[in-house]
This record gives C-alpha cells, structure tokens and sequence, in this order.
C-alpha cells in the first residue's frame, strides 16, 4: 500500500521528463527497500514529491553514485527473487508428496483387497506324480462343461474327448466356440462345472497343482519373453541345462533364426523381444519348455 501511494505521487510531477521519471520510480523502491529510511517518502506527507525531487538532482548530478544504488538494489531484488524460487519449488515438492502418498495408499488398499481373495481351487493332493508310456490317455473329458461365472451360457457343454500321449491336435473354431476354455481346464485354471476330467486316470482335481504345472508346458498368444540374450531365456525353465540341450531344444523348436545369427545363443533380446517377430517370440518361448 506504501509502494501504491508513492508511486500516485511520483505520477503526480508532471514536470519532470521520462527519463527523470523512471529515475524517481527507483528511488521510491529504493527507499521502501530500506526501512530504516522509509521516513522519507511516509513522514513527508503531500511534501513528498519535493523531497524525492531534491533526491533526484543529487542522484542525477552524481551518476556513480546512481549506478551503484540502482546495481545495489537490483542484486537484492535478484536474490529476493531466487530465495522465493526456492521457497516455491519446495512447497512443490512437498505437494507431489502428498498427491503421490494418496494414490499410494488407495493403491495399497486395492492391491489388499485383490490379495484377500481366496481361490475356489482346492489343491489337495491324492495322487503321486508318475510317468505313463507313449500312446495312453493322457486327458479325459467326460461329459465336461463349464460356465463362468455371472454367466447362464456354458462355454463349454458335454464335452468328451481322449487325448494320449504323443498326440498331436489341433483345435479349431470360431470366436467363442470354446477354444481357450478347454485349455483353461486343461490347466485347471478352472474346475468343469459338471462332469469330470481325468488325467493319466486319476481325477485331474487330486493332483497337487505345482507339480501339475511342472508336467505342462503353455506357450499363449502373446508369450513373454524378456530383456537378455537366448541364453537368458532359454536357462530360465531349466538352469542346469548344458549348451547341447539348449540348441537340442532350438532344433525341436524350429528356431532356425538363432543359428544363423553369428552371435548364436548370446544373441542379445531387447526389452518386450522388440526385435524378434511374434512367431520368434513363440518358437523361442516353446523352446524354454
């Protein structure tokens, strides 16, 4: 409010040029800048104009002098600026914080609620694992269906089908003709809702669920395979595995592109197997199993 009132008095010396002017704008800011003079500009009530006037001929009879005030003042102003930078850019932070502990903590709570869910698979072992011979069921659909849930239309509806071991089938259908559905309950990614599945003769429920998923190897759509070299990949389904087993694997594969790489296992892999097509990224990830 003091700035405003002196500087309504500067505009009121109308015979003072531009130049001057500006000069005596300095000279207000100059004055508010030193409290200890501000006396200068308040105590001098509707004087005040002459008072900064008289300042203004010394000032400009002696233009070292004027520099320097005007140097001095603008160096403050220059340090009072970065002082209230910093002030700023810590309230900033300090604001991110906030905003980032929020989201955190909503996220916790959801991720909280996902873990709690408990599975309605239950994984209680019956039988012990053992190896059957080429040529004997493997899996046994017996009259098998499946509805997911908030679902009426089975996906799947008396299924029945036997699969040996050493066979090799093919599905094929149309969008939603249960394609993915029988491999969910080849996985026992979920139980049939009616019916039954065996497995090597037994009831594919009372295999323990780890060991089951060491014996089946599943290769989707879109595999994952990740940032290294074929190698990498390659050890991590079995890192004891020498490097004749991982080119015996390659071969099984058809992953022809490895060997005519110079580089060969130690192939680097960019991150998400951006520089390996989707039927590269398959062979390999069927080569891991």
């Amino acid at each position: 409010m003091l700035l405003k009132r002196s500087l309504l008095r500067v505009k009121a010396c109308h015979r003072l040029d531009e130049p001057e002017r500006k000069l005596l704008v300095h000279i207000v800011i100059f004055q508010l800048c030193r409290p200890h003079q501000r006396t200068v500009i308040s105590d001098h009530g509707v004087d005040a104009p002459k008072v900064l006037f008289h300042e203004l001929i010394s000032l400009r009879d002696n233009s070292n002098a004027t520099a320097e005030i005007i140097a001095s003042e603008n160096g403050k102003i220059v340090a009072l600026v970065n002082y209230l930078n910093q002030i700023l850019q810590a309230i900033v932070v300090v604001t991110n914080l906030i905003i980032i502990f929020t989201k955190s903590y909503a996220s916790m709570k959801r991720c909280d609620k996902l873990l709690a869910i408990e599975s309605n698979l239950v994984n209680d072992p019956k039988v012990q694992p053992f190896d059957i011979e080429i040529g004997q069921p493997l899996y046994e659909f017996k009259n098998a269906a499946l509805n997911y849930p908030g679902s009426d239309v089975p996906a799947i509806d008396n299924l029945n089908i036997t699969i040996h071991k050493g066979d090799r089938i093919g599905i094929i259908g149309g969008t939603g003709s249960g394609k993915s559905s029988i491999l969910n309950l080849l996985l026992r990614f979920y139980d049939p809702s009616k019916g039954e599945i065996d497995y090597k003769g037994h009831p594919l429920k009372d295999y323990d669920l780890h060991v089951l998923y060491k014996e089946i190897g599943y290769v989707p759509q879109k595999p994952q395979v990740y940032r290294g070299t074929i190698r990498s990949n390659l050890l991590l389904s079995n890192p004891n595995a020498t490097e004749d087993d991982m080119k015996d694997a390659l071969n099984n594969a058809l992953c022809d592109y490895v060997f005519k790489d110079e580089k060969g296992l130690d192939r680097p892999i960019e991150e998400g197997a951006k520089d390996l097509s989707g039927g590269q990224r398959q062979r390999l990830a069927i080569a891991g199993f």
